[in-house]
């Protein structure tokens, strides 16, 4: 199961403290294995997993993962934003 779950935009604030970081937490039903949630907030993405033990074993390493697979895409994409950019197809 994944939950895609967008927060704000902008930084938010709370009696002039910044929130700094969501943490999302599901639940997972009966007969599921894995749930995946993805949080949006500001300039970031948070990731929650929540496994079945019997089923999910190495909960860690698949976080791992996803960890390096995210840093991957970021900087693929801030790649491909300096070539669409008008300085880059200017040259």
């Amino acid at each position: 199961m994944i939950s895609n779950v967008p927060g704000g935009r902008q930084p938010l604030y709370l009696n002039g403290a910044e929130l700094i970081g969501l943490f999302p937490v599901s639940a997972i039903a009966m007969s599921v294995g894995l749930n995946a949630t993805l949080t949006s907030y500001h300039d970031r993405m948070d990731f929650g997993f929540v496994g079945n033990g019997a089923t999910m074993y190495d909960l860690p390493a698949l976080a791992r993962h996803v960890m390096a697979a995210y840093e991957e895409l970021k900087v693929a994409a801030h790649k491909s934003r300096k070539a669409r950019s008008p300085a880059a197809r200017a040259k």
